[in-house]
């Protein structure tokens, strides 16, 4: 697998999907509205799965191909600034990604109480720069938010996403 910004993929699923093989790092879950939403770091990536019912939605930005995957509602490359909107379920899915150059800084830049985060530092060669996966999350009533930071030293950027998930009776 090439772990490299320009291999990052942004893809909205809708169904089921087995994440196990792109190895879950670390997991945290929470309930919104009438949805299970799990938020998981992978392997130099992130995944978040939206459930209800018999109803599954999973935001993945990765560099692995996804074998087997449900039908894709959004696929766009991670290392180009884009924005994209997207109705399924009873939701809006909107997304826009960011690519930066790591000068910047790459911090979250929304302000995430510590229960709502997830970060993972990884194994770099000894004296290389650290890679980040940071995850962000914010639940209210109408909508959850999502801002994610992916880093990639030895090419000297960053790749930020945010992701907002809302109810399409709460966008009018």
């Amino acid at each position: 697998m090439d772990l490299s910004a320009s291999t990052l993929r942004y893809r909205l699923i809708s169904g089921p999907l087995q994440l196990e093989p792109l190895r879950i790092l670390a997991s945290r879950r929470a309930d919104w509205q009438d949805w299970k939403v799990t938020f998981h770091v992978l392997g130099a990536s992130h995944a978040v799965r939206l459930q209800r019912g018999e109803t599954t939605l999973i935001e993945l930005l990765a560099c692995a191909n996804v074998e087997g995957a449900p039908p894709v509602l959004l696929d766009l490359a991670g290392n180009t600034p884009q924005t994209a909107c997207h109705h399924v379920a009873g939701l809006v899915c909107q997304v826009a990604l960011v690519p930066f150059a790591l000068e910047e800084g790459d911090a979250l830049q929304g302000a995430f109480v510590r229960s709502d985060r997830l970060e993972l530092a990884y194994a770099a060669p000894s004296g290389s720069p650290i890679p980040y996966t940071r995850i962000g999350w914010r639940l209210t009533e109408r909508e959850l938010t999502l801002e994610t930071v992916h880093t990639y030293p030895e090419e000297r950027i960053g790749i930020r996403s945010r992701s907002r998930f809302q109810r399409e009776e709460a966008e009018r």
